[in-house]
């Protein structure tokens, strides 16, 4: 007590005094901006991830596409393909000593709080403790990480650093809203791959892409239509000969990962692709299915699908169209035309995840309109 009395009646110069001055200047400096931002982006991701999970969990409920069936090799096809996330967990645990496998295994079993195994029925069942484990925490870097990408590559379309580090916030937060008619871990596994894939071509670099394309492949074959799209963002730095080589490059590496991966699972039950077009048909035909609501986040919020999602990108979108540079608004048309017809001709009625290919140029489009929105903060409010 007597020592808090001195330091609050201490003169300047005292160690309050030093601690606070020492706090407001690295406020000021990019060291504790990158740190706050970090911070920020994390507590997000974990929101995000929990709307997801509580939701979907690893499709625990659903043998044929479960995290467990993917991890055993035995899960319907296409999503058997899906086997990066597996096959890293699986890799870990089979290199760790015996006795450390069992220890973390137990360990993990037996722990409360922070530790405590998460809620899908499988989370805890014999076997698939660890794996399960890797795969749900590795789900949430992956989030994480894509964060940091996304804010980079609004950087690089010229945002100021405001509205680079809000709008993959503000995108992130609707991702468990677009799952309302399924969601799985690869999807933000996809979403790191894109947002990469994107990175990449904007810098010109080549290599790195050419790197990814196997990997993001083994987590989802759509990764072989996304290099399609690029060419908009490789001309950025390279010529438009060299663009599509690379573009088309990195087509053949995933395509050649995909008939390996297509191979090894030919003999597990399902299809390459379920064909849905006349299924899903009568669903869009029907204007009711605009306006239903789904729990998420806990709550009985909208849709995916549906008209106040598609008024908040629109609105986003048309405010920040001609804020961004123009290699983006041609990405984000070829990559329309490209993943629109794959998205009415396999996919489920309403699953609005599936317009993956659409989501990287989507942020950059929310950032500008949120610069343009704080560059005119006073005009708004007259």
């Amino acid at each position: 007590m007597q020592q808090r009395d001195r330091l609050e009646n201490a003169p300047p110069g005292t160690l309050r005094q030093t601690v606070r001055s020492a706090l407001e200047r690295l406020g000021g400096t990019r060291t504790g901006f990158l740190f706050i931002l970090a911070v920020t982006y994390c507590l997000v991701a974990a929101a995000v991830f929990h709307g997801y999970y509580e939701k979907w969990k690893m499709s625990d409920f659903a043998p044929p596409q479960s995290l467990t069936s993917m991890l055993d090799g035995t899960a319907a096809r296409p999503y058997v393909y899906r086997q990066l996330l597996p096959q890293l967990a699986t890799t870990v645990e089979r290199a760790l000593p015996e006795g450390a496998r069992t220890a973390i295994v137990q360990r993990l079993v037996d722990a409360r709080g922070a530790l405590r195994h998460p809620s899908g029925q499988d989370a805890a069942k014999d076997g698939y403790v660890l794996r399960y484990r890797i795969v749900y925490y590795a789900t949430f870097f992956c989030l994480l990480t894509a964060l940091f990408v996304q804010r980079s590559i609004c950087l690089a379309a010229g945002l100021n650093e405001a509205a680079a580090a809000a709008a993959p916030l503000l995108f992130a937060l609707m991702i468990p809203i677009l799952q309302t008619r399924g969601g799985f871990f690869y999807d933000y596994v996809e979403l790191l791959t894109f947002s990469l894939a994107a990175r990449f071509a904007i810098g010109g670099h080549i290599v790195p892409l050419l790197l990814l394309a196997a990997p993001a492949t083994a987590n989802k074959e759509s990764f072989l239509f996304y290099c399609l799209a690029l060419p908009p963002l490789l001309m950025h730095r390279l010529s438009m000969r060299n663009a599509m080589l690379g573009a088309l490059t990195a087509a053949f590496v995933s395509g050649i990962t995909y008939l390996g991966i297509r191979m090894a699972y030919a003999g597990n039950p399902g299809s390459n692709a379920i064909f849905q077009l006349f299924d899903t048909l009568p669903f869009y035909a029907n204007p009711l299915n605009l306006i239903a609501f789904d729990q998420t986040y806990g709550l009985p919020l909208f849709k995916g699908y549906g008209l106040i999602v598609f008024a908040w990108f629109g609105l986003l979108m048309t405010y920040g169209w001609r804020q961004v540079p123009r290699y983006i608004q041609d990405h984000l048309k070829l990559a329309a035309i490209i993943n629109i017809p794959l998205f009415l001709l396999f996919c489920a009625e309403g699953e609005m995840r599936n317009l993956s290919m659409l989501f990287v140029s989507t942020i950059v489009l929310i950032g500008a309109a949120a610069q343009r929105w704080l560059q005119s903060t006073h005009a708004l409010i007259k």
